[in-house]
């Protein structure tokens, strides 16, 4: 019993040496500035969806009250049925660079907590940064699209005549290709991310811990 509160203590004192709260609160100010940016992105990947403008119309109608809706007609059906490169590279970059910064944010919190400096080159700092930004976005999507929309691809794979048998065993798996993968990226970031070479058998408890949480 000693043991754990010793350990409690000594851990608030790690947290308020580190200033973890203040390094937590400056990534999140850098991930929510970089929903706008992801906003046009996705945006601008709408008029590539092949979406009928009239489908569009009906939600946006169902969704508004008939006169908001009115002003918006034009728009969206303009929108739909151009597409506009420039503002999908425009999303695209927006969407990296600003979410890098969070991902700075972190790889400083992640010296701090190591208290080692940085001393990497600032060109090898946000290359790794967007790097790991990329696979940290995949992994979201992964993470997201095979539990939740799982069920949805899974019924409609039944429908098609797959095995209910075979759907069991896909309905387990996604949740462990899931699983594995967010472990795997996790663990590839905590051992990148500080200036200090950790091997994996010493970041993938971590990453279990925060795919887990």
């Amino acid at each position: 019993m000693q043991g754990i509160v010793g350990f409690v203590k000594k851990l608030i004192t790690e947290i308020k040496e580190d200033n973890a709260t203040g390094l937590a609160a400056e990534q999140a100010y850098y991930y929510m500035l970089s929903l706008f940016p992801m906003l046009i992105l996705l945006l601008s990947i709408i008029p590539y969806l092949s979406l009928d403008a009239n489908d569009a119309i009906n939600v946006l109608e169902s969704a508004m009250p008939a006169e908001t809706a009115d002003i918006f007609k034009e728009n969206v059906v303009q929108f739909i049925n151009n597409p506009n490169g420039g503002l999908l590279t425009i999303g695209i970059l927006g969407t990296l660079w600003s979410a890098s910064n969070g991902m700075n944010a972190f790889m400083r919190a992640m010296n701090e907590a190591y208290n080692v400096k940085e001393t990497r080159s600032f060109i090898k700092v946000r290359g790794l940064s967007i790097l790991l930004t990329i696979g940290l976005i995949l992994t979201l999507v992964i993470a997201l699209i095979l539990p939740v929309f799982g069920g949805v691809i899974l019924k409609a794979l039944v429908s098609w005549g797959l095995p209910t048998s075979f759907g069991t065993f896909l309905s387990v798996l996604r949740w462990i290709v899931a699983i594995t993968i967010m472990i795997a990226v996790l663990s590839m970031l905590y051992r990148l991310a500080p200036n200090k070479k950790f091997p994996f058998a010493h970041v993938w408890p971590g990453a279990v811990a925060a795919t887990l949480l």
